[in-house]
């Protein structure tokens, strides 16, 4: 029953799956933990709640029946002991993250969720990106914007390790070190990443968030290339490419704008938004990026602009006075050329960082 619960899931049927895991539990609610975790991401508040809970601990039992078979702490654990922890990290990260958004009313919701991220922490021998991604975001909340900053800088490092075939050169590109004792984990599905780019746009600016937005893009560029039908992916990428360090302003307007007509397009073939509550969240998503690409409009404006005063400041100043102006001419024109193009020559980069 499991089994096909889990098939139907892979294929889309998510009430289907549901019905069958339900079933299952109250058939043999302490057996095969993965049904609670399956139904955990299948509800919402107290619910998720309780059965992420009950997932957690048939996966902790598991854990102690194994080392009461001659598994000591502190040895070596093999590849299923491994599998297990990092599912008790996930569904300590879930609950985690239910206190921060279903359950960030209840009474000592931040110290609950904190407890819980500890938890995860204790188990992490992996190096999970779902652990430190889940304190950064509970670092925003308390408004510790630094330190979640770099919380999602490891976040990143993580999720590079995750990828195996590209790992080895990111690292090097980055001059970093992978940690010793590390196992490949399998890659977070797309919309964790959207979340981590989210996340990483959010720490831009803060001081010790200055590579977040570059950051952001090469993950949001891998998942176009995934999914290139994900307008939120091409709506982020317009914003990451606006806000980092030095903006660029053109990628920036031509992933806006691509959104923008698409989403005009899906909104015509939909007769029109304002019907039902999901046509006007689409309603608010569109006015979301017509605002974005507002602002981007707005910046190249004010660049066109500051050439132009740039171009005249530098003929006034060269009637009479050659070789001064020679020497302002030079210096005015590098600067005007960044205002107006917008490229980010970041670090020495180009303007796309994949």
């Amino acid at each position: 029953m499991d089994a096909l619960a889990e098939l139907l899931i892979g294929l889309g049927e998510s009430e289907r799956a549901k019905g069958l895991l339900e079933r299952s539990a109250k058939l043999a609610p302490e057996s095969g933990p993965s049904k609670w975790l399956y139904l955990g991401q299948m509800s919402t508040g107290w619910q998720a709640l309780q059965h992420f809970s009950k997932g957690a601990e048939l996966l902790k039992a598991e854990l102690s029946a194994r080392r009461r078979v001659g598994m000591e702490a502190g040895e070596d654990v093999d590849n299923e002991t491994y599998a297990i922890m990092n599912q008790v990290v996930s569904a300590q990260c879930s609950i985690a993250e239910l206190y921060l958004t279903d359950l960030c009313f209840e009474d000592d919701a931040e110290g609950r969720c904190q407890v819980a991220l500890d938890e995860a922490m204790r188990m992490d021998v992996g190096g999970s990106p779902e652990v430190t991604q889940a304190l950064a975001n509970l670092r925003l909340s308390q408004e510790n914007g630094e330190e979640a900053a770099d919380l999602m800088l490891e976040t990143v490092r993580r999720l590079n390790a995750c990828q195996q075939e590209d790992y080895e050169e990111d690292i090097e590109d980055e001059g970093e070190k992978g940690r010793e004792g590390e196992r490949g984990l399998p890659l977070p599905n797309l919309m964790f990443r959207v979340q981590t780019a989210k996340l990483l746009l959010e720490c831009q600016t803060f001081k010790t968030g200055k590579k977040c937005a570059k950051r952001a893009i090469k993950i949001l560029e891998a998942c176009k290339c995934e999914d290139d039908e994900n307008m939120e992916v091409w709506y982020l990428l317009g914003v990451a490419y606006f806000t980092q360090r030095r903006p660029d302003l053109v990628m920036a307007r031509a992933h806006l704008e691509y959104a923008q007509g698409e989403m005009r397009k899906r909104q015509q073939l939909n007769g029109g938004a304002g019907k039902n509550e999901a046509d006007s969240d689409y309603g608010d998503h569109l006015r979301l990026v017509e605002e974005q690409l507002a602002m981007v409009v707005d910046a190249e404006e004010k660049g066109i602009k500051k050439c132009k005063e740039d171009g005249a400041a530098m003929e006034d100043d060269g009637d009479g006075h050659e070789e001064r102006g020679v020497i302002s001419s030079s210096s005015s024109s590098s600067s005007s050329e960044d205002s107006c193009s917008g490229s980010d020559a970041d670090e020495g980069g180009g303007a796309m960082e994949n």
